[in-house]
């Protein structure tokens, strides 16, 4: 139930260029012979170009590189150009009932139709399966405006794959900004494949068009008797059809993305209705209590009405933590542009990626 990664990198000479290369993946076996119960696949790293300025990591490879590794490409014939890398994304799977072992096989390298290398490839199987259902909450945005704007002629099978590139590794296709509560549909397959946490709405008016990106309002826009009727019109039947098919133990509601304290009396206020009219669905935010808190202000209103406090990476403070947690409150964190080095950010195009693992 679980998947790993390498990489081949191929590094031209400055007078040497590969007009088409391929990789053929032999089957991954034990000593034995018996096959790997799983998948064994390849995809090309895709580069894109970044500019300067941008915020300097000491371990990025030089204030001049132009290209940085980002998207995985489907397999298919690849060139490398004089003086440069190309690197392919080798992905081995091994399903739920796969027998633990050593299993082993090897990467044909193929220049020009003819073999130039063999890699040996070597993966081991546990002796213990992954739970179905993930162990670890998040939160990992797949915009469908986005994707309905890139896609809209191919809405519904991009959508589909980009929650299914997620699932394979264990992530929750969520989007806390969204506007549209996520189809049953969507929700139902995602389950099945392991899916534990999900946002219904974000709490801001809906956009004008469906390619439109809302993640803000002002006070002026939320914190009235009309918004919150058209707002609870529209969640208030939705997360009955949730309990109706069991999925509101997994729902949420979120808002008020990184708001300061002009927010905190309608946060609070809104909260506590919501509580009322959608009881049990817990409510998060990223607004700047917990940051307050932090610098010592306890007496915020919102302290008692909000159940999901999720603080830039950065702000972290397992003190306050356990405070919140004792309260019966849960705690996430984010990144986005920040937080800068030397903290980890996966977001962030100049900070290595490991990173985020160490």
């Amino acid at each position: 139930n679980e998947c790993e990664a390498a990489q081949i990198l191929i590094s031209t000479a400055a007078d040497t260029d590969w007009r088409e290369g391929t990789l053929e993946l032999g089957t991954l076996r034990t000593a034995e012979g018996r096959a790997l119960r799983g998948t064994f696949k390849w995809e090309r790293v895709g580069y894109v170009p970044i500019e300067p300025p941008f915020d300097a990591h000491p371990e990025f490879p030089s204030p001049i590189c132009k290209w940085i590794p980002d998207p995985l490409l489907p397999a298919a014939p690849f060139r490398v150009p004089k003086g440069a890398t190309q690197a392919l994304w080798l992905t081995v799977r091994a399903e739920a009932d796969a027998e633990p072992g050593t299993y082993a096989g090897e990467v044909r390298v193929l220049r020009d139709g003819a073999a130039f290398a063999t890699v040996p490839v070597k993966v081991t199987v546990r002796d213990f399966t992954l739970p179905k259902r993930f162990g670890l909450k998040t939160a990992f945005s797949v915009m469908d405006c986005h994707t309905l704007s890139r896609y809209p002629d191919r809405y519904d099978e991009m959508r589909r794959q980009s929650h299914d590139i997620l699932l394979d590794h264990r992530l929750n296709p969520d989007d806390i900004t969204r506007t549209s509560p996520p189809r049953i549909d969507d929700l139902l397959h995602a389950r099945e494949r392991g899916m534990n946490s999900f946002n219904i709405l974000n709490i801001v008016p809906p956009p004008k068009k469906a390619t439109d990106w809302v993640l803000l309002a002002k006070p002026s826009d939320l914190f009235t008797d009309a918004f919150y009727e058209s707002f609870t019109n529209r969640v208030v039947p939705y997360v009955a059809d949730l309990r109706r098919h069991g999925l509101d133990d997994m729902a949420y509601l979120y808002g008020f993305d990184e708001r300061t304290s002009e927010y905190y009396a309608g946060i609070d206020k809104m909260w506590r209705r919501l509580r009322q009219d959608v009881p049990g669905i817990p409510l998060m935010t990223t607004a700047k209590m917990y940051a307050d808190m932090t610098e010592g202000k306890t007496n915020l209103p919102c302290l008692v009405t909000t159940d999901r406090y999720c603080p830039c990476s950065y702000r972290w403070d397992e003190k306050l933590n356990g405070r919140l947690r004792a309260a019966g409150k849960e705690v996430w964190w984010y990144t986005c542009c920040s937080p800068r080095y030397p903290y980890a950010n996966m977001a962030s195009y100049v900070n290595p990626p490991v990173e985020g693992r160490l």
